[in-house]
C-alpha cells in the first residue's frame, strides 16, 4: 500500500514540475530593411531611359542618401530604435542591416533623410569630425558625402541627364546634366511610413520603396540643373526644397 501511495505522490510531483517549467524565450529576428528603387512602375536602373515631362527622356547616374535614426513602432505604440543610427543607401547597396529586433507586428517605420543636427553640426557635443569615424562607417569622410569646406554632410546625391530635345543624344547644347546635393540642416526631413511590418522569422527582410518619379515631381531640373546649396540664403536652397519636400510621398 505504501508503495502505491509513493507512486501516486511521485506522479503528482512530476506533473507539478512539468507544469511549472519556464517557457522558452523567443529569439529576436535578424532584421534587414531593403529599399526598392523605382521610376513609376518600372525598376530603376542606372543609364536606363525613362519618360520625363511627357516629351523628354531622363536617365539617372547616381541616387544616394543617408538614413538617420530609424525606428519601428511596436504594438504598444512605442518607437523601437535600430541598434545602429546611420546608414548610407544607394542603388548598389539598398539594404539596411538593422540587427536584432524583437519579433512581432510593427505598425510604422520612421527615419530621417540626411544627417540630423546632433552629428551634422560640428558645434554639437555629439558631433564627431568625419575623418575620425572608422573607415567603413557611413559618416566617414571616405563615403564622399561630406563637404569639408562647410563642415557638414551632403544628405543626398541625385544625379543624371535629361535629353531635352528627345533625339536620343544627351550631349546636345540644350540637354542637361543635373546634380542635386541637399545638405544644409534645414533640408533634413523626417519620413513616417504607416504600414504593417510582420517580423516573425529568425531572419526577416522587410521592403519599402522609393519612387524617383514622385521624388522629382515639380523639381525644376532643366531650369536649375546644378543645386548644391550652402545655406538658406542661397538661391539653390529654394530650388532644393521641392525635392526634399517630396520624400514623404516618394517613399512607400
Amino acid at each position: 500500500m505504501e508503495h502505491k501511495y509513493y507512486s501516486i505522490l511521485m506522479a503528482i510531483v512530476m506533473l507539478f514540475a512539468v507544469g511549472c517549467k519556464p517557457e522558452a524565450t523567443e529569439q529576436p529576428s535578424d532584421l534587414s530593411i531593403k529599399v526598392d528603387f523605382t521610376y513609376g512602375n518600372q525598376p530603376l536602373v542606372y543609364g536606363e531611359e525613362y519618360t520625363y515631362d511627357t516629351d523628354k527622356k531622363i536617365k539617372f547616374e547616381l541616387v544616394k542618401f543617408y538614413v538617420s535614426k530609424p525606428e519601428l513602432k511596436n504594438g504598444e505604440g512605442k518607437w523601437v530604435p535600430f541598434s545602429s543610427e546611420y546608414f548610407l543607401v544607394d542603388l548598389a547597396h539598398p539594404t539596411i542591416q538593422v540587427g536584432k529586433m524583437e519579433k512581432g507586428t510593427y505598425s510604422a517605420l520612421q527615419f530621417g533623410v540626411g544627417v540630423d543636427n546632433s552629428r551634422n553640426i560640428q558645434s554639437d557635443p555629439n558631433a564627431i569630425p568625419a575623418t575620425d569615424y572608422p573607415t567603413d562607417h557611413p559618416l566617414n569622410f571616405a563615403a564622399d558625402m561630406y563637404w569639408g569646406w562647410s563642415s557638414g554632410y551632403i544628405f543626398a546625391k541625385i544625379e543624371g541627364r535629361i535629353d531635352v530635345d528627345n533625339n536620343g543624344s544627351y550631349s546636345d547644347m540644350e540637354d542637361k546634366a543635373f546634380s542635386y546635393h541637399p545638405g544644409v540642416p534645414e533640408l533634413y526631413r523626417l519620413v513616417t511610413l504607416e504600414k504593417s511590418f510582420a517580423v516573425d522569422a529568425d531572419v526577416s527582410v522587410q521592403t519599402i520603396s522609393l519612387d524617383m518619379m514622385k521624388l522629382i515631381y515639380a523639381v525644376k531640373l532643366i531650369q536649375h540643373p546644378m543645386v548644391h546649396p550652402n545655406g538658406t540664403s542661397s538661391p539653390e536652397y529654394n530650388y532644393a526644397l521641392p525635392l526634399v519636400n517630396n520624400y514623404q510621398s516618394a517613399f512607400e
